[in-house]
């Protein structure tokens, strides 16, 4: 991932390295580009006629903004149009083409339908800020009276129209007011008697109180309905408590003495009675928590603990008669059975009249939610009725007044200067043209252009290292001293780099051009002036057959030298020249008739490779491809460096000569960039 981002980086920064270099390459057809849609933009604002803007500025109406109880009223009154109109809509009418044709007929102009439409879209201007209930209604014209006349007659033609509008539409909201008052009275009317109706039919005159006696009643009769219910269940206890003790007495028997009843049991029994009877009278009139009951109730306890204490019968005589405690029991147990029937009755009475009282009440709120309902309405219908009362006399006021929401701030003046003719934006316009222009120039002039303009492009074409990127000098001076620091820094390292990059010892190089005008020759002569001030042992060798130039470079005589040495002439001491330092030069010498079959010569006679053998760095300037076969030759001896000039070599010499050596089976070492300056 990392590697990935590093190409990605790398890439996007070769690429604007590439487009900045295209922009100074191409900055004079830049500038010409750009320069020539800057003079049209000028004359294009020279052509402009002088127009004078008048302004005249509507503002929203106070009276209108609040639109009181008709305001209130919208959705009911929701489809009656009144004088009221959004800042957008008076835009919109302001630039008709009837009312802006009315206007412009009033000033004396009449204008076909073409210049209508050129008018409105060109010379009138309808606008407001976004927070300001402020409308500008602006007019260009030549004249700067006319201007202001329109402008003015245009806002008055609006507002009286507005104004009649407005009454038209009052007039139409007066008649459906009145309809709505009628309608709305009539419904009044109708839900009060069906208030009164519905009251009658439920027998209903005060819900409230009806509903608190019916609380009330209900209570009282749940708390008898308790107390029968507690009453049933206390007989019943008794008179399965009196059915067993029956089971245990015999119903007669034999003694010797006449049992008789306790009298005083009888008393007891007596009293009892007095008493239930006093507490059913109690409990009815005061409650069951009265404290008049709970005395009763008290009384009653004792008493029957006192009865199951005392002795009920004596004996009188021993003799077979009926049982008075069995008959005593079953009488008891009578009792017991009627008072459980009584209260059972009771109870059920109770229960039903109760569970009338509750369906009544259940059918209480069913009441209360019709009759509130029915009260809403009346009030909502009342409410309507007086908004619709205040809308009525609204509206008639507005028929007679004819009021707008509109109002003149500021009628349109004759103004004194004339307005601006967009020289900025039609400058910008023009300049961003010029560079549209100049970028597609550039683009098309890069299409055609078949130069190399960048190293990068070489390792692209043959997969060699670019060895040093030396700066072309428009004067082909071998003088080192004169160059600048740059230029000697650069033969510095391709003179290192061809030294470290020597194998056994041997750094014989041969330059070759990939076009003509390279400047080989001349960075060969650069370079051995360069070695010479680094006290390196250098040879240079002049190969070129049809135009040979090192000797001119380098001060030396051009005969005899490297192609006389290569016919078998001279020996290679004769044909080199001492140009000090420990630098040599061999100029090319006679021209030769065959060059290829003189070099041909001299690898077989060994003259080609012995060249040299004692020097550290050899350099061999070679022809381009393109003037002979030489370097095909020269490269079986020497090492072959591509020598490219960048802005002046085309790709097709470039990707010609790396095939040729490829082809040929040489592997050549590296570039070398000629870089223009």
């Amino acid at each position: 991932m990392a590697e990935a981002a590093s190409q990605g980086t790398d890439s996007g920064s070769s690429d604007l390295r590439d487009l900045l270099r295209t922009i100074r390459r191409r900055r004079w057809l830049l500038a010409a580009v750009v320069g020539s849609c800057l003079a049209l933009g000028v004359l294009w604002i020279l052509q402009i006629p002088k127009e004078y803007a008048a302004q005249a500025l509507l503002g929203t109406s106070e009276s209108q903004r609040d639109r009181g109880a008709l305001g209130m009223l919208a959705p009911l009154v929701a489809d009656i149009p009144t004088g009221g109109a959004s800042l957008d809509t008076h835009k919109a009418l302001l630039t008709r083409k009837t009312l802006v044709d009315e206007a412009l007929r009033a000033v004396g102009l009449e204008l076909s339908a073409s210049e209508l439409k050129s008018f409105i879209d060109e010379k009138l201007t309808v606008s407001r800020e976004a927070d300001v209930s402020v409308l500008s209604v602006e007019v260009r014209d030549p004249d700067p009276g006319r201007a202001a006349d329109i402008a003015n007659k245009l806002v008055e033609l609006h507002l009286q129209e507005r104004e009649d509008f407005s009454r038209a539409r009052a007039r139409e909201a007066v008649t459906y007011i009145e309809e709505q008052m009628e309608t709305v009275r009539m419904d009044l009317l109708d839900i009060g008697d069906e208030v009164l109706a519905y009251k009658t039919e439920s027998g209903i005159t005060d819900l409230q109180a009806e509903v608190e006696g019916l609380v009330d009643l209900s209570a009282a009769i749940q708390t008898e309905l308790n107390v029968a219910r507690g009453e049933r269940m206390a007989a019943a206890e008794s008179g399965s408590a009196l059915r067993g003790e029956l089971s245990n007495v015999d119903e007669v028997y034999l003694a010797s003495s006449v049992i008789a009843r306790n009298p005083v049991v009888t008393q007891l029994e007596a009293k009892l009675v007095e008493l239930e009877a006093s507490y059913q009278a109690a409990a009815t009139t005061f409650g069951p928590q009265h404290t008049r009951t709970e005395q009763l109730r008290e009384e009653i306890e004792t008493t029957r603990a006192e009865l199951r204490d005392a002795t009920k019968t004596i004996v009188a005589e021993e003799v077979e008669a009926s049982n008075p405690v069995y008959h005593e029991l079953y009488l008891r147990l009578a009792e017991a059975e009627a008072s459980q029937v009584a209260q059972g009755a009771k109870e059920r009475a109770l229960a039903s009249v109760l569970e009338d009282l509750q369906s009544r009440l259940a059918t209480t709120p069913i009441h209360a939610n019709r009759l509130g309902e029915l009260e809403r309405e009346e009030l909502l219908a009342s409410e309507i009725y007086v908004g619709l009362f205040r809308s009525y006399h609204e509206a008639k006021l507005n028929e007679i007044m004819g009021s707008v929401d509109l109002k003149v701030i500021d009628w349109a003046q004759p103004p004194e200067a004339a307005a601006p003719r967009g020289r900025g934006m039609r400058l910008a316009i023009s300049l961003m043209v010029g560079i549209l222009l100049a970028a597609l120039a550039m683009g098309i002039a890069e299409a055609l252009d078949t130069r190399v303009h960048a190293a990068e492009a070489l390792p692209r074409i043959l997969p060699l290292p670019v060895l040093a990127h030396v700066p072309w000098a428009r004067t082909p001076d071998a003088d080192v001293e004169k160059l600048s620091e740059h230029h000697r820094t650069a033969l510095r390292r391709l003179r290192t780099a061809l030294l470290t990059r020597a194998e056994t010892g041997l750094a014989h190089y041969a330059l070759l051009p990939a076009s003509k005008g390279a400047g080989c020759s001349t960075l060969v002569a650069r370079l051995v002036r360069s070695s010479a001030h680094g006290g390196i042992s250098t040879l240079a060798i002049d190969a070129s057959a049809d135009e040979p130039t090192l000797h001119d470079l380098l001060g030396v005589e051009m005969t005899p030298g490297f192609w006389n040495v290569m016919a078998g002439q001279v020996a290679p001491e004769e044909a080199t020249r001492a140009v000090g330092g420990g630098i040599d030069v061999m100029p090319a010498g006679d021209d030769p008739v065959d060059p290829e079959g003189l070099l041909l010569k001299g690898a077989h006679s060994g003259h080609l490779a012995g060249l040299g053998r004692d020097r550290e760095l050899v350099l061999m300037d070679l022809p381009p491809l393109d003037a002979g076969m030489e370097a095909g030759l020269v490269a079986a001896h020497y090492k072959v460096v591509l020598v490219v000039r960048l802005g002046h070599t085309r790709r097709d010499e470039v990707a010609r000569a790396a095939q040729y050596l490829v082809d040929e089976g040489y592997d050549p070492w590296g570039w070398v960039v000629i870089e223009p300056r």
